[in-house]
């Protein structure tokens, strides 16, 4: 990882990436407006491949179909929709430079493996929002 935004979001939580193998890496443009990865990891012998997609919260919310509140998934609805547009708008007046992060997951079975380099379609969830402070209020340890 690299970079002021990144160095943040590990400050935040630094999972245990025992059980997971990075695939592919589809990288960040100025028309998707966001950066994903394609992991696999293993659980108890079963394998699960995730696209996981971190960028500008607008066009990460365009791809997504439900978000998680309160550790279950829900439909992203216009009244979410709007209750995140608030919040980003808050967020935003108040200095910080916010990023979505979403993901889609699926199953491996034993002799096929989806195809992550597919056109991203609606039908991933917002897993996640950052607020990251403006670059002159980082701390200096960032």
């Amino acid at each position: 990882m690299g970079g002021t935004l990144d160095e943040a979001i590990q400050a935040k939580s630094t999972p245990d990436l025992t059980t997971v193998s990075k695939i592919d890496e589809i990288p960040y443009d100025f028309v998707r407006k966001r950066l994903s990865v394609v992991v696999d990891e293993t659980f108890t012998g079963a394998t699960t491949r995730r696209l996981i997609a971190k960028g500008a919260l607008e066009p990460i919310l365009t791809i997504c179909t439900q978000v998680w509140e309160g550790g279950q998934a829900m439909a992203l609805d216009q009244a979410r929709r709007r209750a995140l547009a608030d919040q980003f708008a808050g967020w935003s007046a108040d200095g910080f430079r916010v990023l979505g992060i979403a993901e889609r997951v699926r199953f491996v079975v034993t002799g096929w493996v989806p195809d992550h380099r597919k056109p991203e379609r609606p039908g991933v969830d917002v897993t996640g929002g950052f607020e990251v402070p403006a670059p002159g209020d980082l701390p200096e340890d960032l």
